[in-house]
């Protein structure tokens, strides 16, 4: 992938009780199927998997209802957890359910 088109840093309320989450956003231009890659770097322990609905629905609230997309429909989004190489892959299918891979190459 080529440079980011936008990046930022989010607080979203994690499963810690007065312990906010705290992620980088880079979302990158659209992939040959469409969709726009979102890439979410932890910069706290906190493990984005256990977090996913309160971070995806921050990024859509926070970025993207201000384009008029639906992330959910629209986007692929990375996961990588803080201090580690791996990702995971998830997308939105129709009925709502994610599909995750995990990705052990590097993406970004």
């Amino acid at each position: 992938m080529s440079q980011p088109m936008f990046e930022r840093d989010m607080l979203y309320p994690s499963n810690t009780e007065g312990e906010p989450g705290s992620v980088h956003i880079s979302v990158y231009a659209p992939e040959s199927d469409g969709r726009v890659p979102v890439h979410v770097h932890a910069k706290t322990e906190h493990l984005l998997k256990d977090n996913l609905e309160a971070i995806v629905n921050t990024i859509q609230t926070d970025l993207f209802d201000r384009t008029r997309m639906d992330i959910r429909r629209s986007g692929t989004i990375y996961l990588q957890d803080m201090g580690s190489e791996d990702m995971i892959r998830i997308q939105y299918a129709e009925t709502g359910k994610t599909h995750s891979s995990k990705l052990t190459k590097k993406v970004f």
